[in-house]
């Protein structure tokens, strides 16, 4: 479990069954800030606690502390944000890796290794991840590395936080 999980679990322990239904609730009808997407209904509604988390970091990278205080700070759960900012500031003193999201991890491995693009436009299509304009520009290109740079330096914004363009 990374710190960043570990502290999102933290703060969302704190809300009780109707506090975590609303923050379900704000997670899938809040407009999310520029280049983040929405968490798929069918993923939120079901899960519990843990499952949210994972979904959070998996899709929001780095930017998941940022997203979770928007929403405790439209729930009025000012106590929240103020603890998560502290558990947060206290973890970049220490000395682990920060969470990296596996495509900035694995960037340049990626690029060179993928070779059936197609099927990953297919299902990030499919998920709402790409709208269809980026996916067929994708497509378009010649060779399974120019789809992967292109999907990766215009879609998924590498290095900002910014999983995806909306």
């Amino acid at each position: 479990m990374t710190p960043v999980h570990s502290q999102l679990l933290e703060t969302l322990e704190e809300l009780g069954s109707g506090d975590l239904e609303k923050f379900k609730h704000a997670l899938l009808h809040t407009k999310m800030k520029e280049g983040l997407p929405k968490i798929p209904k069918d993923q939120v509604e079901t899960a519990d606690k843990d499952e949210i988390v994972k979904l959070m970091v998996e899709i929001y990278g780095q930017r998941c502390v940022e997203v979770t205080e928007d929403i405790l700070e439209m729930m009025n759960r000012t106590d929240l944000v103020g603890k998560l900012s502290e558990r947060s500031s206290v973890s970049k003193g220490k000395t682990h890796r920060p969470y990296q999201h596996f495509v900035d991890k694995y960037q340049l491995q990626l690029t060179d290794r993928v070779s059936h693009m197609d099927p990953i436009l297919d299902r990030l299509l499919d998920r709402g991840v790409l709208q269809r304009e980026a996916y067929d520009t994708i497509r378009a290109l010649p060779t399974s590395q120019k789809k992967m740079r292109e999907l990766y330096c215009g879609c998924l914004q590498a290095g900002s936080g910014n999983r995806v363009q909306s």
